[in-house]
């Protein structure tokens, strides 16, 4: 950037309203789907299949936000993705409170054109499939146990065959919570969370270009 270390930079409160104003236009969003757009126009995006999950953001620490709810894991935030199959990187993410389910926001995640598209069971049900359907995806969801029966051998093997392709998505929540420090929402409401996310969401999709590109899995065109 051409800063050395005595040159002036900005404070604290020009980079706080710098932040709210990029939220007031929702441009961490439109940045994600822009960055996902010029990969595409490279052929850099395959889009040959989407991974679909959602992962429990704990609340920020002594802070109070009405916004959040108590679901299974806590109190907190759900961040739910669409991930491309082939190279991991994010292509959507949604948030909402925690006390609502992964399902109710698979339509708001879903991308265009998803290709095959893979979730657990929390998305099991014609519902589900539905949504996946009239983004012109294919839907790729385990076959569910009904109570007292176990799955018949092929279709516990095409669930073996799935959960290898789905667990991938695994990988990005373990970088957002790993490499980038996600452990909890560093912002209380709604909103600020999910600008927060999507701005994790664009930095990993930065890290993993780099990564992709020193293993040559990808070359700009």
């Amino acid at each position: 950037m051409g800063l050395g270390l005595g040159d002036p930079v900005p404070d604290g409160t020009t980079l706080a309203n710098f932040r709210k104003r990029m939220q007031s236009v929702g441009l961490q969003a439109k940045l994600l789907v822009e960055l996902e757009a010029t990969l595409q126009e490279k052929g850099l995006l395959a889009k040959k299949g989407t991974l679909v999950d959602a992962t429990f953001i704990q609340s920020a620490r002594r802070k109070s936000d009405p916004d959040q709810a108590v679901g299974h894991k806590g109190k907190g935030y759900s961040a739910s993705v669409a991930v491309d199959a082939s190279t991991k990187l994010v292509r959507r993410v949604a948030t909402t409170d925690a006390s609502v389910h992964d399902s109710k926001t698979l339509a708001a995640v879903l991308p265009g054109d998803p290709g095959k598209v893979y979730a657990d069971l929390g998305y099991w049900g014609e519902p589900c499939r539905a949504a996946i359907r009239q983004v012109g995806g294919i839907p790729c969801i385990p076959h569910k146990r009904t109570r007292g029966k176990n799955l018949i051998p092929w279709q516990a093997g095409v669930n073996a065959v799935l959960a290898k392709t789905r667990s991938r998505v695994e990988h990005v929540f373990a970088r957002w919570k790993t490499g980038l420090k996600l452990r909890n929402s560093r912002y209380a409401g709604l909103g600020k969370v999910n600008a927060y996310l999507h701005g994790i969401a664009l930095a990993y999709n930065f890290q993993r270009l780099g990564f992709l590109f020193r293993r040559r899995a990808l070359a700009w065109g």
